[in-house]
């Protein structure tokens, strides 16, 4: 009998430990799919940096494009965190229109993109599922509020 008891317990502590990364911290992943629709009537091209001031990706939409972004972050996600790495996180967005006019989005002040309550369809119950999708329209309203490029 008490080998039997030895043997559950046993068990259970494995499957335990197993799922968690930590002693007793469980690990969940969310992923979303972030969806980024062009109808400003102008060519858009964003280029999104990271902590270090390299630029890590170049996204090109011309009027009426859309493109999707996948991905995952633990236990939430980030806009623009491709990976879990500073390398490969992105900090800042600068969103060129038709190479004229520009607008920036930045982590640190939580601005355009990096703030899911400006996505069109954000709502609080929907980012606190595991798995989402956000939609961000640039719209002509954009196009107005950007500044000449530097």
């Amino acid at each position: 009998m008490r080998s039997l008891i030895i043997g559950i317990s046993f068990v259970f502590c494995f499957l335990f430990w197993s799922c968690s990364d930590e002693w007793g911290q469980i690990s969940y992943r969310t992923s979303a799919t972030l969806v980024y629709k062009n109808k400003s009537k102008q060519p858009i091209k964003m280029l999104i940096y990271n902590t270090l001031g390299n630029a890590i990706r170049t996204i090109r939409l011309q009027d009426s494009d859309s493109i999707q972004i996948e991905l995952e972050g633990s236990p939430v996600v980030q806009a623009w965190g491709f990976r879990q790495s500073v390398e490969e996180t992105g900090d800042s967005v600068v969103i060129y229109f038709d190479e004229e006019k520009c607008l920036s989005h930045t982590f640190r002040n939580n601005t355009g993109t990096f703030d899911f309550r400006n996505y069109d369809n954000y709502t609080p119950e929907l980012v606190q599922q595991r798995k989402f999708t956000l939609y961000y329209t640039f719209t002509e309203e954009h196009y107005a509020q950007a500044q000449p490029c530097e």
